[in-house]
């Protein structure tokens, strides 16, 4: 009795501990209302913003050097979570400090061109994410990449 009452117990713990799935940003989008889709946007460019410098930090990295690197901001990660803050004022009709959309659309195509000539691993799938991310918030498609 104690073998298949041990073996269960095992097997709902190995099933709770499985990850989900990954979900493409279209995915997430998907079926959201206008407030749930600006907020999942804003969250998803400030994260994507991180990308180069959470990427930087070495496996096994220890404690102190994650505090360290978090410290000291990438001048580049400041540069995309301005943009994505200036995106986000957009849809925003209280939003002081709009700017216009053309102005934000050449911004994020520089900004995507600066990503692609990144030689590191990586950073040509985060200009691709950066893109889209672009793309969905100033709700044009393909606007960046003229």
């Amino acid at each position: 009795m104690k073998h298949p009452v041990l073996l269960l117990t095992l097997c709902l713990v190995a099933g709770a501990c499985t990850s989900q799935p990954f979900q493409t940003l279209d995915q997430k989008l998907a079926g959201k209302d206008a407030v749930e889709r600006k907020k999942l946007l804003r969250v998803t460019c400030l994260d994507e913003a991180e990308w180069p410098q959470k990427s930087s930090i070495p496996k096994g990295a220890s404690i102190k050097q994650r505090a360290h690197n978090n410290h000291y901001l990438d001048s580049r990660v400041e540069e995309m979570k301005n943009l994505c803050q200036r995106m986000d004022a957009l849809g925003d009709p209280e939003a002081e400090d709009k700017q216009d959309r053309g102005v934000l659309i050449r911004e994020c195509a520089d900004l995507v061109r600066e990503k692609q000539k990144e030689n590191r691993a990586g950073f040509a799938q985060h200009a691709a994410r950066t893109q889209h991310i672009c793309e969905e918030m100033l709700g044009q498609e393909h606007a960046t990449s003229r």
